[in-house]
């Protein structure tokens, strides 16, 4: 492994500048989700694919919103390595930034721009690590199955149509999902309920109150018992992700001034730690609704899924790909290996519980970064990261692997 990560290393360095460039390029792309608009930059990164000999495939998901689904093969049939990505970012946000969010400008070690951390840096990682791979012409077996997806932002539907359609005939051995990790390897993420409340209330006159039921006083009531219930789950814990969490994140009702409003609405956001169901939130709030009924039996809500849930994952720690992945990541960086959880969702979801193909997610970045404005990625970690996303392919292809 040491001689290998000094020739990749090696490798990566001479190509330190385009693959640099490569980020720019890919931040220049606006691919805010909605709208996504990531056709074009689906094509730049096909294009440059093709360049170093992949077959590339455009899967539409929806009109004008392909994946790029790039297949590097080599020698036999097996085994196969997927690399997974998103290529669509959340708004650059109206608050002034330090550069252009566009822009990718790079300052004091870091490269700006919307997207930069979430998850571009690792875009450009993994396209300049099969470059390298290229470059070094090493003795590899199978297939690198390398894809950029849209609309992972707002619940993943590009990669679960990858995923559903049967994989384009494609059946992984292994799967990294690069996502902003600090470059280090995670082998579990949190997974995701949201859901609107509606709740119902009486209309009637203000200057006569009791005429009427107040869907905002409701509305509160129920929004302290969703508080109580975050302080229930301190309780619960996983060893990587901590305590699942819920939160009320935005609250609207009433029409008028002078009118009891009739109907609230508020939306709830569950996370989710591995081993609590797909209804979890549902069933919390019902339970949190019955014990309301006790003093207003006639409390009466609607619950609308908002079709962005994602399931908690988690590959084994013990698995062969988690404890390479770690051996390499400490080889390279130099410090001792850790696995992390991710607090967030991701498309490991898919790739675990629906594919079952062991899985881990690394990438360049701060989670806490991402989204925020000023987003930012260090350039340290863009190129650390695809060189480790290169070495992992060389070992989980190579000879060595026979």
């Amino acid at each position: 492994m040491r001689e290998l990560i000094k020739q990749v290393s090696a490798a990566v360095g001479e190509r330190r500048q385009n693959i640099l460039a490569q980020l720019r390029e890919c931040i220049h792309h606006n691919t805010v989700n909605p709208p996504g608009n990531e056709e074009a930059l689906a094509q730049y990164v096909g294009d440059k694919m093709k360049a170093l000999g992949a077959r590339v495939e455009y899967q539409y998901v929806v009109p004008g919103r392909p994946n790029a689904l790039c297949s590097f093969r080599f020698s036999g049939d097996r085994p196969c390595l997927l690399w997974n990505t998103h290529m669509d970012t959340v708004p650059a946000g109206n608050v002034p930034w330090k550069f252009d969010a566009w822009s990718g400008q790079e300052d004091g070690g870091l490269m700006y721009g919307r997207g930069a951390c979430d998850a571009k840096g690792s875009l450009a990682g993994m396209m300049g690590a099969l470059a390298v791979l290229r470059d070094l012409d090493l003795p590899l077996r199978g297939e690198l199955l390398f894809t950029p997806v849209i609309w992972e932002e707002g619940g993943g539907k590009g990669t679960a149509h990858f995923v559903r359609t049967g994989m384009a005939g494609r059946s992984p051995d292994f799967a990294v999902v690069g996502e902003p990790t600090e470059c280090n390897v995670s082998n579990a993420h949190r997974g995701s309920n949201r859901r609107l409340v509606v709740v119902h209330g009486v209309a009637a006159h203000s200057s006569d109150p009791d005429r009427g039921v107040n869907s905002i006083y409701r509305s509160s009531r129920l929004a302290l018992g969703i508080e109580e219930l975050h302080e229930r789950l301190r309780a619960k814990r996983h060893p990587l992700l901590g305590s699942p969490v819920v939160s009320v994140n935005i609250i609207s009702g009433g029409t008028k001034h002078n009118t009891i409003p009739d109907r609230t609405e508020m939306t709830v956001d569950r996370r989710r730690i591995p081993g609590e169901g797909p209804r979890q939130l549902d069933e919390e709030i019902e339970e949190i609704v019955a014990c309301l009924r006790v003093s207003d039996p006639t409390f009466a809500y609607e619950l609308v899924n908002l079709g962005m849930d994602k399931e908690p994952a988690d590959t084994d720690p013990s698995d062969p790909l988690v404890q390479t992945a770690l051996e390499l990541c400490e080889a390279l960086s130099k410090r001792p290996a850790r696995l992390i959880g991710v607090e967030g969702g991701t498309d490991m979801t898919f790739l675990t519980n629906e594919a079952h193909v062991p899985t881990i997610i690394y990438g360049p970045g701060d989670m806490r970064i991402a989204h925020s404005v000023n987003e930012n990625v260090p350039v340290d970690q863009v190129l650390e990261a695809t060189a480790f996303y290169a070495s992992l392919a060389a070992l989980l292809l190579g000879p060595a692997g026979e």
